[in-house]
């Protein structure tokens, strides 16, 4: 029941995503977008204190003997607010001509990434038995058999899920692996979480109190984006991951200090999570921008299945 629901709110956290974003484009003018995203990933660092730190305060309360189980229901007045509010106060956006949903590609790269990730995961505790090794070996042929997919889907005027046309556009293939290095630091919160209960013995209010620094940098870091960009231009972003990559960096040398006994500081390990995030926020505007940008010079040009009426108005 827990997977299930899981991958449900993983499906639906997919198809919102998206849209949120590309909503930004259809819905502000050029000159305002900067401050859109900036605010954006504001929200983001938002989130991350709200979320943290009231997770931690749901366990720790046990709410009608719930326990950690309390979690999931904080998601449904946040919920109820965007329906509330979402639906009268948002522009509608829409393509000129609607698209079919590329159940093929979503059903290739569903496999693909089982097939790498299942035995990542489960494979070294259930011993590396075949299956692990079958599926690992499967992978790239599933990886290539779904490009091949939306190659030839593309070809035939239709709305591939991935359209390969895409990675040919200047900067955008660069901006998507900077994206996929900006996002794998979500495997932290996880195992941050884990060490700080499992290895230092934090009830799970304090280990929700502990990541406010974080998402206090997370806040500042969009908003300080715009400031940043007139200083330092086109190196706003390399500067917000390079900032983290020094937080991480003291963050291992105070972890490592523990292996002979000592504690981290609660001051020390407060700057450098508030680093840490105030880096990746920094950075978030800046690579959002960049990928969006690549985005709409991608489905710019004319298409067998007809052109898109504006810039704003792309298939997310």
């Amino acid at each position: 029941m827990l997977v299930a629901g899981r991958a449900l709110q993983g499906v639906t956290a997919a198809v919102m995503a998206p849209q949120a974003l590309a909503s930004v484009q259809a819905i502000f003018p050029e000159g305002e977008k900067p401050l859109a995203l900036s605010i954006y990933g504001a929200i983001f660092g938002l989130a991350a204190v709200v979320g943290q730190a009231s997770g931690g305060v749901l366990i720790s309360l046990d709410l009608m003997g719930l326990g950690w189980r309390a979690i999931f229901l904080i998601n449904l007045p946040v919920a109820m607010l965007v329906l509330l509010f979402g639906i009268p106060l948002l522009k509608e956006t829409r393509a000129r001509d609607a698209h079919r949903l590329d159940l093929g590609g979503m059903a290739l790269s569903m496999l693909t990434l089982g097939a790498l990730l299942v035995p990542l995961i489960e494979g070294r505790e259930a011993g590396w038995p075949l299956w692990s090794w079958v599926l690992l070996v499967g992978a790239p042929l599933l990886a290539w058999l779904f490009w091949r997919y939306e190659t030839r889907l593309a070809g035939a005027g239709g709305a591939p899920l991935l359209d390969p046309s895409a990675l040919r556009v200047p900067g955008l293939g660069r901006a998507l692996l900077i994206a996929l290095l900006f996002y794998s630091i979500g495997s932290f919160f996880l195992l941050f979480s884990v060490y700080l209960q499992g290895a230092l013995q934090v009830t799970p209010l304090q280990t929700g109190l502990a990541f406010l620094p974080f998402g206090a940098g997370f806040l500042f870091g969009p908003l300080s984006t715009p400031f940043c960009r007139r200083l330092f231009g086109a190196y706003v972003n390399a500067i917000g991951m390079g900032l983290e990559v020094v937080g991480f960096l003291g963050l291992a040398g105070l972890i490592a200090a523990t292996l002979t006994g000592v504690h981290p500081a609660p001051m020390p390990l407060a700057a450098l999570l508030f680093v840490i995030g105030f880096g990746q926020g920094l950075a978030l505007p800046t690579l959002m921008a960049m990928v969006t940008a690549g985005s709409r010079r991608t489905f710019r040009h004319d298409r067998r299945d007809g052109q898109l009426d504006s810039p704003g108005q792309h298939r997310a």
